[in-house]
């Protein structure tokens, strides 16, 4: 089995890409050879579809999407880069350094930081750059207060409407929004922000924070934005001016009682790897670390190349499977940093190269995140740094590239 690896240096390797880029240009290695084992396939095509469905279920409000912890796994540049492709209006990222690796490679979008500034330094990147910044708490409007008149930074204003964890009391809100509007050559007051503290959509405590949000900010200046993905497709109330979806923008529900299939969205990744080794095992014969597995017959079982060092959850359920040959496959033993052990004595041949489904056509990411004892937010955003994303505009294009310490080396 062979992949193409198209690896195009950008301004910024990192060591382990110079390593490869070098290694793969001189000769060192196989041009087409398999690098790294387990592999993220990203369907860009899906992330259209999953854009256009958006756009049907808040047809009257923009999208900013939400590409914070690398894309959610994905890759934060070539997400990005496929956003900008797809006139997405706005992005959004939870820090400076996403916002800085987003600029330095030509993502001219607006970006939304949706933590705001933590500290001083960081103003003079925002202000160069452009960058949207959410306002949270009095010190951040108090410094911003205090910046030299050269350029205005745009900014949102955010109210705590029930989540207690960032933004600006009901009480107060008016009174911070106020001081904002006297400094017209300090800030460029774009709008205004929310977010809900419920998953369930069921509950209670979202209409009341719609309620807190609608009452606190009609008559301000400016667009406003609370909607997560849960609140797209469930709470139309909510939509207002600009929706932020996360999780749905990558094909996979918010909500613990959904699936993929529920909201119409289509799953972005499948998560590969391959066989490395087959062995027949004795009755009696324990697996792995800790020996916590003893197989009750002779059996035969494969050994799949991931482990959590590649972000594959160590915190599995006993009936945990991966997908071979189209067959469930159970997991033997515990995930290991680098392998995992399955049980193939069902399956009449197996071959040393064959791929391995984490997730993908026959296991879901909600289902293999139930199987985990987690979130499809977590499964996807703790994807390691060695795991290749490969990206497809549809079933015969592939696009490889080199993913170290969150900066991409090719695209």
């Amino acid at each position: 089995m062979q992949l193409t690896y198209n690896i195009n240096p950008i301004s910024a390797l990192t060591p382990l890409g110079h390593l490869c880029y070098l290694l793969y240009n001189q000769g060192n290695v196989n041009k087409g050879a398999v690098i790294m084992s387990a592999k993220l396939k990203v369907s860009l095509a899906n992330l259209a579809h999953n854009i256009r469905q958006i756009n049907k279920q808040a047809p009257q409000a923009s999208i900013m999407a939400v590409i914070k912890a690398n894309a959610y796994g994905h890759g934060l540049i070539r997400m990005a880069q496929a956003m900008q492709e797809l006139s997405v209006p706005r992005l959004a990222v939870a820090c400076v350094e996403e916002a800085y690796e987003l600029r330095q490679n030509n993502i001219t979008l607006p970006i939304v930081l949706l933590s705001g500034f933590h500290h001083q330094d960081q103003l003079d990147f925002i202000r160069q750059n452009n960058i949207e910044v959410v306002l949270h708490d009095p010190w951040q409007v108090d410094m911003i207060s205090k910046i030299p008149q050269e350029a205005s930074i745009p900014v949102w204003l955010k109210l705590d409407s029930g989540m207690h964890r960032l933004g600006f009391e009901a009480s107060e809100y008016k009174k911070i929004y106020q001081k904002l509007s006297l400094l017209p050559n300090k800030v460029d007051l774009l709008g205004h922000f929310s977010h809900f503290a419920a998953l369930d959509p069921s509950k209670e405590s979202i209409q009341s924070q719609i309620t807190c949000f609608n009452n606190t900010t009609t008559g301000l200046k400016g667009l406003r934005s609370m909607a997560n993905s849960m609140a797209i497709m469930h709470h139309r109330a909510s939509h207002f001016d600009v929706v932020r979806p996360g999780l749905m923008l990558y094909g996979a529900s918010s909500v613990s009682t959904e699936s993929a299939p529920d909201w119409n969205v289509l799953p972005l990744s499948t998560l590969s790897s391959h066989i490395i080794a087959i062995k027949k095992l004795k009755k009696g014969d324990a697996i792995g670390y800790g020996s916590c597995y003893t197989v009750k017959k002779d059996q035969k079982v494969a050994v799949v190349a991931i482990g959590y060092g590649d972000g594959y959850p160590r915190e599995i359920k006993n009936n945990a499977v991966v997908y071979l040959q189209g067959q469930p496959c159970k997991i033997l033993g515990k995930v290991a940093m680098d392998m995992i052990t399955i049980d193939i004595d069902h399956l009449e041949q197996v071959h040393i190269g064959e791929t391995a489904e984490l997730w993908g056509k026959h296991l879901s990411l909600e289902q293999c995140a139930l199987q985990c004892n987690t979130v499809p937010h977590r499964l996807l955003t703790q994807l390691s740094l060695r795991i290749a994303r490969t990206y497809h505009n549809n079933a015969s294009q592939q696009n490889t590239i080199w993913q170290t310490e969150g900066v991409y080396d090719g695209h």
